[in-house]
């Protein structure tokens, strides 16, 4: 029984170690770093887009100017890294 708990014990502190030592990676900073954006031609999303960028650029990132184009184009170049 105190094994139980011991074990209980030692698995709690090193999963959190573990939390802790992966959180703590360096951030980039956001001077540095230039977003990418793309949205579809539906209003609703440009609407979305642009306050999404308001929020970044006040953070202090680079925005680039959000390019229209259609979904399939977008998650191509999202899974090429291009956005």
């Amino acid at each position: 029984m105190k094994q139980k708990y011991l074990k209980t014990i030692l698995g709690t502190i090193l999963t959190s170690l573990l939390v802790i030592f992966t959180s703590c990676q360096q951030v980039p900073d956001s001077e540095t770093v230039t977003i990418r954006s793309a949205n579809s031609s539906w209003i609703q999303e440009l609407f979305q887009t642009e306050v999404v960028n308001i929020g970044l650029e006040k953070l202090g990132y680079k925005i680039e100017r959000p390019k229209q184009i259609e979904y399939p184009a977008i998650y191509i170049s999202l899974a090429n890294g291009d956005l």
